[in-house]
C-alpha cells in the first residue's frame, strides 16, 4: 500500500471513529458515557468485577470474531472488507473506551 492510500486508510478510519463514538454514545450512555462498563461490572459483583475487567470481557467477543476471520484467511476464505472494516474499528472505539474508564479511575483516585 503506498503511503498516500495508506493516509487515506486512516483518515477514514479516524472520521467514522468519530462518528460511530458520537452514534454509539447517544444509543448507549445516559450520563456517563462509560456506564454501561460500570453498570455491567456492579452487575457481576459477585465477582467483584471491575468497570476495565467488564469491559475487556465484552471486548472478548470481537476478538474470537477478528481472530475467527483471520483463521480463514490461512484456507483462502477472505472476509468482505465491511466485516474487517467493522470489526477493526469495534476494537479500536473499546481500546478509547478502555482509555476513558483507566482516566476516570485515575482522576478518581486522584481526588480530581
Amino acid at each position: 500500500m503506498t503511503e498516500t492510500k495508506f493516509k487515506e486508510l486512516v483518515k477514514d478510519v479516524i472520521f467514522e471513529i468519530s462518528s460511530r463514538i458520537e452514534r454509539k454514545g447517544q444509543e448507549y450512555a445516559r450520563i456517563d458515557r462509560l456506564s454501561n462498563f460500570k453498570i455491567a461490572a456492579a452487575m457481576s459483583s459477585r465477582w467483584k468485577e471491575t468497570p476495565e475487567q467488564a469491559l475487556m470481557g465484552m471486548l472478548k467477543k470481537h476478538w474470537v470474531s477478528i481472530l475467527d476471520i483471520v483463521d480463514d484467511t490461512a484456507e483462502n476464505k477472505i472476509a468482505d472488507y465491511e466485516v474487517w472494516y467493522e470489526k477493526c474499528l469495534d476494537n479500536i472505539v473499546y481500546s478509547i473506551c478502555l482509555l476513558g474508564l483507566v482516566k476516570d479511575r485515575l482522576n478518581r483516585d486522584l481526588g480530581s
